[in-house]
């Protein structure tokens, strides 16, 4: 569904809508916020809108959608006639500060009024969780090497966030947040001696661009902050779009190094294989199992936002 409203228009329609209305930025989160509310609450009379179908209307919001919600917040927060409104937005580095480590001053679930904000970085981080990601990784592929390279993935799962806490705040440093997301595949990752490597110094050697020579001095000056950082703290920071690609690259990675020794062949259709699957898709298995521990007590959700509504 293409843009349906301009912001006055969207605003127009919430004041004429009998039902609880949650405005979110993107379309997987639109549907993985429903999905969540159906879930704990069960039915209701409620519409989760994607900032999607909104319009622009300014340089910051044609091209922002976390922009549009702060801008129709800004209009409606305080308006009795919008007490049906909510919003809910990606942190990103809101209240995260980097020192010699990176701290995090975000006390739980934080809102300002209806507004409210993920604790990780975006709506991914509630997904970027071992258990979670061997769950949804196994029902993705059907490789044979499959539980060999779960195993992996698990003994590496701490060093990859490390990498992904690191690309994230190098890309954030020289201002391309979704770099190095279209230069970084599968076979740039390795095992030495049984630890995962993203080796910066032959990684793109020659790639003399100023962006790579740019993002290859900030992930160096980033490596030892990343290391000094808690691990609790490293899992929210991360670019929750990067950190769902890459994590799935790493683990494309671990089907390689399970079952290059047996055919290495049928190892590397298998990695492409899996690399290639969407980003939705493997969202969407997230999601599932996520929600499946949210059932079982798992309280990392947004708690406030969902006891608001209900």
């Amino acid at each position: 569904m293409g843009v349906r409203y301009d912001i006055n228009q969207y605003i127009a329609s919430v004041k004429m809508s009998n039902k609880t209305r949650i405005l979110v930025e993107g379309r997987d989160d639109q549907s993985n916020l429903r999905n969540l509310i159906l879930s704990v609450v069960g039915e209701k009379s409620l519409r989760v809108d994607s900032a999607e179908i909104i319009k622009g209307d300014c340089k910051k919001t044609s091209r922002n959608n976390r922009e549009k919600i702060e801008k129709v917040h800004g209009i409606c927060d305080g308006n009795h006639d919008f007490s049906n409104l909510f919003y809910f937005c990606d942190r990103e580095f809101y209240k995260f500060d980097v020192r010699d480590k990176v701290l995090d001053f975000m006390d739980g679930h934080e809102s300002r009024g209806n507004l409210f904000w993920t604790i990780g970085h975006s709506f991914e981080n509630y997904f970027f969780n071992e258990s979670l990601m061997i769950e949804a990784f196994r029902f993705l592929t059907g490789s044979e090497f499959k539980y060999e390279a779960l195993r992996i993935f698990s003994g590496c799962f701490v060093d990859a966030v490390k990498v992904v806490a690191t690309i994230t705040l190098a890309a954030r440093d020289i201002g391309k947040s979704s770099y190095p997301l279209g230069v970084v595949f599968w076979k740039d990752f390795e095992f030495v001696d049984g630890n995962l490597v993203f080796d910066m110094s032959s990684w793109r050697g020659a790639d003399k661009t100023e962006i790579c020579e740019n993002f290859k001095s900030a992930y160096e000056k980033y490596e030892s902050i990343v290391n000094n950082t808690d691990y609790e703290v490293l899992l929210r920071v991360c670019r929750g779009h990067t950190g769902l690609q890459l994590l799935q690259r790493v683990f494309a990675r671990c089907l390689y190094e399970s079952g290059s020794t047996v055919d290495a062949s049928l190892a590397t259709k298998h990695s492409d294989s899996f690399a290639k699957i969407k980003e939705n898709s493997v969202s969407s298995a997230l999601c599932e199992s996520w929600i499946r521990t949210i059932g079982k007590g798992n309280l990392n959700y947004p708690s406030a936002l969902i006891d608001s509504i209900a």
